[in-house]
């Protein structure tokens, strides 16, 4: 604990340039990758690029077209799902930046960065250089953060905005603690008014600390330093007004959408909304390992009770500020049954900054046991944690049902356990046979120090390079997005006045109708195929028609599919053009059944291995449509086995980042067949001479030997394998190394 005017040093500030050049390092290359995941960021874009035009009003639809469900916030019109403050930050930076995925994400990477500064700040303040220096590389090299700053978690710019304006808050507390300056308040109280706009009821720990510090002199608890009452008044009055100008704005404007979004926040705390729900103990267990790794639960938490030791023991209102932040947070939640995983991240900061509080104080000369013991915890559960059974702790599963399924926190402490009475015995016998001032006792004293130096550093290089298997295992889906190439195409010949009708189906995971919506700026609505007759009429209020459907079509194309784009685009002037149907006899059979392969055409001709190659396969059908699927192989050209164009084990990330990829990524990609046209077309309604423009990415193979490769492909049709029964002109591409 810190008092006092504290400066940093040269090579602190150092050492935070170089966290900040990583973390640029790490996020910028990728930041403009053109997956949307459906849940929920292709949601996110649409509303922000939609509040780019009109930032009071939020839609999600801008101007619908069809049907629609007014209490579905992933498909209505007036969008108070959430707050608005994220979504006014990406409109912001779309307005200035372009309708780009860089653009988009761009507000989270600036946030993510202050907020690693800020909480540098904060260590400096409250505790040491080193625990702010700690807690930056913890948040940076956080794999949770990364995919959160890239879009691909569900809460992505939500979250990284939460955690910027709550440690904003916190910053500003600690300056009107210290210093007393009105600026201050009003500062907080601003920073507390986007916070509670950013993510409603989850911001409100720094209020309530706030209020806590004012309150307990009052209750003759002393602190060493107070709130004055006109700072609190301030800090929560603009904190409210804030807040409750924009509730009283939407429900005045919107009163339907208002209070069902208000039944819908309750439901939340009185359900598993959505099927979000985990037990009370998830706060304490599985929560925390989601954020940093599985190996650090226990160590963080032993961290977190440092910091309410010493508020408690020293009456400290700074350090009392840190534990509020998280108390405030943690206690709530108890009595919250939707708990997402992102739900902790408004204390990720403070959680970072206790975890490396403690490793500081653990590295410390003539260090308390219980301290060692839980900084090194870590390293023994990486290097220990696979000899367990997973089953070992479900005997307790009526009280601690998360750590019955995941016993992170049962397993860690058990080996703090054994090291803190191996420690103890150590540290018995030394100082019996070994006397304080001697050479020996200075000799082993440097050893154990250095040993519990590289004990601790074991677990941050392994979430390093955790982080680092991360970055490298979504590359693999990062090219996919069906409709972002034809959405930049096609808005160079969009009129102001425009709605795009999108022939298909999703399955969740895309939603190219608001990849469109974000891109071109305009409405657009996927529709099934029965529907379209009587969604033209409809769209054509809003001004021209375009449709985009990946199944051939009579008229004029607008645009034609290519590879990264499958689909066909007309501009609709009278009415619906019927599909073309093509003669059955025009080209030569390929696959025996009911599907042909008319062509097949790969993005790049060379491409090197570990990336993805975008490929267009146009297929036309002869019989009524099944389950008609396809698997790509690579032939080398000189001959040799075929190669598939899967990833290995070794390039997946672990843990949970790896579950997120294997939800993201479409059908097909990792293993297994793909469903012609990716589950995003309605196969039961072929007809045929109809053809299908069947759009999707491959994964070329880190372990591919480079040389010159045939792309082959096998025919599925209701599981049956169909190999080609004539000779396919398949195109070849060169791998690079």
């Amino acid at each position: 604990m810190r008092s006092g005017s504290v400066r940093p040093s040269v090579l602190g500030l150092v050492l935070l340039g170089v966290v900040m050049g990583y973390t640029a390092w790490s996020h910028l290359p990728d930041l403009d990758h053109s997956y949307l995941p459906g849940w929920d960021e292709a949601v996110h874009a649409a509303v922000a690029g939609n509040l780019a035009k009109h930032p009071g009003t939020p839609t999600l639809f801008d101007q619908p077209f069809v049907h629609f469900n007014q209490f579905d916030w992933q498909a209505n019109h007036i969008w108070l799902h959430m707050p608005p403050v994220p979504f006014w930050q990406a409109a912001l930076s779309v307005s200035l930046g372009g309708r780009t995925f860089f653009a988009l994400r761009l507000p989270s990477f600036l946030l993510f960065l202050l907020t690693l500064t800020m909480i540098y700040y904060l260590g400096l303040r409250l505790y040491s250089e080193a625990a702010g220096l700690i807690a930056t590389v913890l948040m940076a090299a956080s794999p949770f953060a990364w995919l959160q700053v890239q879009g691909y978690h569900f809460g992505d710019m939500t979250d990284i905005s939460l955690a910027f304006w709550i440690t904003a808050c916190v910053v500003s507390l600690e300056r009107s603690i210290s210093v007393g300056k009105l600026r201050w308040a009003v500062l907080g109280g601003t920073f507390q008014g986007l916070a509670l706009l950013t993510k409603s009821a989850l911001a409100l720990a720094p209020l309530g600390a706030c209020l806590v510090i004012w309150l307990l002199p009052k209750c003759k608890f002393r602190l060493d330093k107070q709130i004055s009452w006109l700072v609190a008044v301030i800090y929560i009055g603009l904190a409210a007004s804030l807040a409750l100008a924009w509730r009283f704005y939407t429900a005045a404007n919107w009163p339907t959408e208002f209070a069902h979004e208000q039944s819908a926040l309750w439901a939340h705390v009185t359900t598993s909304y959505e099927g979000h729900g985990r037990p009370w103990d998830a706060l304490f267990n599985s929560l925390l390992a989601y954020l940093f790794s599985p190996a650090l639960v226990v160590m963080i938490l032993a961290g977190a009770a440092g910091i309410f030791l010493t508020a408690y023991k020293h009456r400290s209102s700074l350090v009392g500020l840190h534990a509020l932040w998280l108390l405030g947070t943690w206690l709530p939640l108890l009595v919250v049954k939707t708990k997402v995983p992102a739900l902790l991240f408004g204390i990720f900061p403070a959680l970072a900054l206790a975890t490396g509080v403690l490793i500081t104080q653990a590295v410390k000369f003539k260090a308390k046991t219980w301290l060692i013991a839980s900084a090194t915890i870590p390293a023994a559960y990486l290097l220990t944690g696979d000899w367990f059974p997973g089953h070992f702790w479900s005997f307790a599963d009526k009280l601690t049902p998360d750590m019955a399924v995941w016993p992170h926190v049962p397993l860690q402490l058990g080996l703090g356990l054994v090291i803190f009475f191996v420690l103890f015995a150590i540290g018995a016998i030394f100082t019996r046979l070994i006397k304080t001032k001697s050479i020996v006792h200075r000799v082993f004293t440097s050893i154990g120090g250095l040993l519990v130096k590289v004990a601790i550093m074991v677990p941050l290089v392994a979430l390093i390079m955790q982080a680092a298997d991360t970055r490298a295992g979504f590359k693999i889906i990062k090219d996919y997005n069906p409709a972002a190439q034809v959405a930049y195409d096609l808005s160079k010949h969009l009129p102001d006045q425009a709605a795009l009708i999108i022939e298909g189906v999703t399955n969740g995971r895309q939603r190219p109708d608001l990849t469109l919506s974000f891109i071109t700026g305009k409405s657009a609505h996927l529709v099934r195929g029965h529907s379209l007759a009587r969604t033209v009429p409809a769209a054509a209020k809003i001004g021209s028609v375009f449709l985009l459907t990946p199944i051939q079509r009579q008229g004029d194309e607008i645009l034609s599919p290519s590879p990264g784009s499958g689909y066909w685009v007309y501009e609709l002037r009278d009415s619906l053009p019927g599909p073309l149907l093509h003669d059955e006899n025009a080209t030569r059979k390929t696959f025996s059944g009911t599907t042909d392969l008319v062509k097949i055409i790969p993005g790049v001709t060379e491409i090197k291995a570990g990336s993805s190659l975008p490929i267009l396969a146009i297929w036309q059908f002869h019989g009524p449509q099944t389950n008609s699927a396809a698997r790509v192989s690579l032939k080398p050209v000189t001959g040799g086995l075929d190669n598939t164009t899967f990833p290995l084990e070794q390039d997946f990330p672990t843990g949970y980042q790896a579950a997120i990829l294997h939800t993201l990524a479409p059908s097909g990609l990792l293993w297994g067949s793909r469903p012609l046209g990716t589950d995003l077309v309605q196969r039961n309604s072929f007809r045929t001479g109809q053809r299908l423009a069947d759009d999707f990415v491959v994964w070329i193979p880190l372990h591919l030997e480079p040389g010159d490769y045939r792309i082959e492909l096998t025919l599925f049709n209701s599981g049956r394998e169909q190999k080609p029964i004539s000779s396919v002109e398949w195109p070849t591409i060169k791998v690079l190394p």
